[in-house]
């Protein structure tokens, strides 16, 4: 584990070593960097955490680790001893920071975790495909960033298409695994067999949606149609693009001729993250790429997690080619 902020990089190893140091510092008067403190706190965290993981262990009938996320913090990891050490349901101390919690409870909560942990697990291990049709029924793909290492995909401009076995929806959960050169070896399935087999799957399993800024607002303020305008195409340019789980919705541009008989038209297709897009059409957009790509930049920057990270690039769809580019140049394509 590593606690970071700005250049002040702290290893597992030296934390109390750090923590005495800025609270040396402090008795003595000596002003220490904002950074400096931002990672004190973490390692205050850590410590924290390593005293409740330690009473956790002692009442826990399963076994426990420490882990750390870069989104979620600290958290304790609760698996079964036959299971991978890195596989399991998480609690996450980030959830106790304002309330106090005894290991009792953590325990419990990691119990209830782990036993719908298990009876998903064992659900997968039923609708694991056994033979090269089976596979091929249930395969999907999901638009990424790059390609996660043990796993099958292809390029795609300049992002990703990686291949997943779909096991079943639980509520609105997606039960689904990524599928590993072993799996293809197995079943003797080619690459461009999963490929041609998910473009046909992808678009049925998970339904393309489209809906303009209106809409969206709604979604969250309902009750206030009176005030927002009516929309279309034409008036807002601005559309959303997702799935209708709106969950790795942004694959939807990739949907054979999807793009085509939505918009008829060439647009700019401005990636929000893996579950979304925003399209322009590209006589109604306002601002330049060299802006557009600006934007896309601040706001990945911003406001996108690196798990929902999917590009910092501008694409331009043309209709008449009915195909996808990377916007590299200023202006306007």
């Amino acid at each position: 584990m590593k606690f970071i902020s700005g250049e002040i990089v702290v290893n597992e190893s030296e934390v109390e070593g750090f923590i005495d140091s800025v609270e040396l510092a402090n008795d003595y008067g000596e002003k220490c960097s904002n950074d400096h403190y931002k990672v004190y706190e973490q390692c205050i965290q850590y410590r924290k955490a390593k005293e409740v993981l330690a009473e956790v262990e002692k009442l826990s009938p399963v076994k426990v680790k420490l882990i750390q996320s870069k989104e979620k913090g600290l958290g304790i990891l609760f698996y079964e001893e036959s299971m991978n050490a890195n596989i399991g349901p998480v609690v996450w101390m980030s959830q106790f920071v304002n309330t106090e919690v005894t290991p009792e409870e953590i325990i419990i909560l990691g119990q209830d975790a782990l036993l719908k942990h298990q009876e998903v697990t064992r659900k997968c291990d039923k609708q694991m495909p056994r033979t090269k049709q089976e596979l091929l029924n249930k395969v999907f793909f999901r638009l990424v960033p790059a390609i996660p290492g043990n796993t099958v995909g292809r390029s795609y401009l300049d992002m990703a298409i990686g291949y997943h076995c779909l096991i079943g929806k639980d509520g609105e959960r997606i039960l689904s695994f990524m599928i590993t050169p072993h799996l293809l070896s197995e079943l003797d399935v080619s690459e461009s067999e999963l490929y041609a087999a998910a473009m046909i799957n992808t678009p049925t399993f998970f339904p393309a949606v489209s809906e303009g800024m209106r809409e969206m607002i709604l979604k969250f303020t309902p009750g206030t149609e009176s005030l927002l305008p009516e929309e279309d195409f034409e008036s807002n340019p601005m559309i959303i693009i997702t799935n209708n789980d709106s969950f790795f919705g942004a694959s939807v541009i990739l949907y054979p001729d999807w793009l085509h008989k939505t918009f008829q038209r060439d647009v700019y297709i401005l990636p929000s993250s893996v579950h979304e897009c925003i399209v322009i059409p590209k006589e109604s957009a306002l601002a330049s790429t060299t802006e557009m790509q600006k934007t896309v930049h601040e706001v990945n920057k911003e406001a996108v997690t690196e798990k929902d990270f999917l590009s910092n690039s501008v694409y331009y769809y043309d209709y008449g080619k009915n195909e996808i580019t990377i916007i590299e140049q200023e202006g306007k394509a």
